[in-house]
């Protein structure tokens, strides 16, 4: 009960710090904008992932080790990946990238802001992604 009440607020933290800055943008995330992974499920991410939705229904970014691009079955704030089409090429970073894919297989929601963006599950878990720089 306690981590997932740890997890609603975390969830909810990013989005009532942009309202008390006067930035109220809620909604389905910004085609222009790269996210980059901050965290899974409250642990600092250790290497480079990134989505973008450049068009409806798409999703398309960089693991650690290889480029995907996936069709969302869900419109926001719905999130539902499926048909993912991966590279196969291995790295160092290969454990991260599978519980980034994995992760992101999981996810069921997704809730944006101008600055944070943030996929969750039925459960407890969460993906917490920043503009990338």
């Amino acid at each position: 009960m306690r981590r997932t009440l740890m997890r609603y607020l975390t969830c909810l933290l990013p989005i009532a710090l942009m309202a008390c800055n006067g930035d109220t943008t809620v909604g389905g995330p910004d085609p222009d904008t790269v996210w980059a992974l901050q965290e899974i499920d409250g642990t600092p991410f250790g290497a480079r992932a990134t989505l973008s939705f450049p068009e409806e229904g798409v999703v398309r970014g960089q693991a650690p080790c290889n480029t995907f691009n996936a069709r969302l079955l869900e419109t926001h704030p719905g999130f539902r990946v499926d048909q993912m089409a991966v590279t196969r090429i291995l790295c160092p970073e290969i454990e991260q990238e599978t519980a980034f894919f994995e992760a992101l297989r999981r996810m069921t929601r997704a809730d944006a802001t101008a600055n944070t963006l943030i996929l969750s599950d039925e459960g407890d878990s969460l993906m917490v992604f920043a503009p990338a720089p």
